[in-house]
C-alpha cells in the first residue's frame, strides 16, 4: 500500500500559465517533487486538454490570460458534472478577491516553499 505521501506526490497537477518562463519554472518545481505536471499556455488550451483525457487532481490556475481567461475557464470547470470536484488553486499577481470556486489563492511570485506546502495542502484535503 502506498503511503500518503507517496501517493499525494504521484498526484496529477493542470498548470495553466501563460508567462512561458513562469510556467516552466513552476512545473519544473512540481515535477522535481514528484508530481504528475501537464503546463498550458492558457485557459483555451487547458480546457482542450481538460475534454480530452481523465481529470486531474488539481488545477493551478492563473486569471489573466489570452484567449480564454482563468476566470472563464473556473466558471467553466464550477457548472460541468466532471470537472466540479477537481481542486482550483488561483495562481495569479492580480489583487482583488479570489474568485467562488477557488480552495486556496497563490499570489505572484511565489516561493518554492510555498508552492509545494500550498500544493500538498490542497491534495491532502481533497483526495
Amino acid at each position: 500500500m502506498q503511503s500518503v505521501d507517496t501517493a499525494l506526490r504521484s498526484a496529477r497537477i493542470l498548470v495553466v500559465e501563460d508567462d512561458a518562463d513562469v510556467r516552466e519554472a513552476v512545473a519544473s518545481q512540481l515535477a522535481e517533487a514528484g508530481y504528475s505536471v501537464y503546463p498550458t499556455a492558457d485557459g483555451q488550451e487547458a480546457l482542450e486538454r481538460l475534454l480530452r483525457g481523465e481529470p486531474p487532481d488539481m488545477i493551478l490556475l492563473d486569471l489573466k490570460m489570452p484567449k480564454r481567461s482563468g476566470w472563464e475557464l473556473l466558471e467553466y470547470l464550477r457548472r460541468s458534472s466532471i470537472f466540479m470536484g477537481v481542486p482550483v488553486v488561483i495562481f495569479s499577481a492580480y489583487v482583488g478577491f479570489p474568485p467562488a470556486g477557488a480552495v486556496a489563492w497563490l499570489r505572484k511570485p511565489v516561493t518554492r516553499d510555498d508552492l509545494l506546502t500550498t500544493v500538498r495542502g490542497v491534495l491532502a484535503r481533497h483526495r
